[in-house]
Parts: structure tokens; C-alpha cells; sequence
């Protein structure tokens, strides 16, 4: 059985968000392309780059 590589990991998480903006008709921004570059070379996780992509830009509400 072949062993896949973290790069290749990162690759298809990388593709995977690409994926999803391209179904909602979304085209990232210059902080996401630098984020998911980073991503590909292993200095930021997905995980984190969306926990700061959701604090940058999505709104708290209030209840």
C-alpha cells in the first residue's frame, strides 16, 4: 500500500477549500491565497487559517 505524504495532505486540503469557494462562486482574498500557501508549506493548519479568516470577518451576535 502506497503511503501518502503530508504534503499531499495539505495539497488536498488546500484543494478542498479551493473546491468549496468555487461551488458558492467565491474567489479568495489575497489573506486566504497567503494563508493557504503557508498551508502548503507547512507553516499554518487549515484549522487555524479558518479560525482567522471567521475572527477577521464574520460578525458576533449578540443574543
Amino acid at each position: 500500500m502506497k503511503k501518502i505524504s503530508k504534503q499531499a495532505v495539505r495539497g488536498k486540503a488546500v484543494s478542498s477549500v479551493l473546491a468549496a469557494l468555487r461551488i458558492e462562486n467565491l474567489s479568495p482574498g489575497e489573506y486566504v491565497i497567503g494563508g493557504l500557501n503557508a498551508c502548503m508549506r507547512d507553516q499554518e493548519t487549515t484549522a487555524n487559517l479558518l479560525k482567522e479568516v471567521k475572527r477577521r470577518h464574520a460578525t458576533l451576535r449578540q443574543h
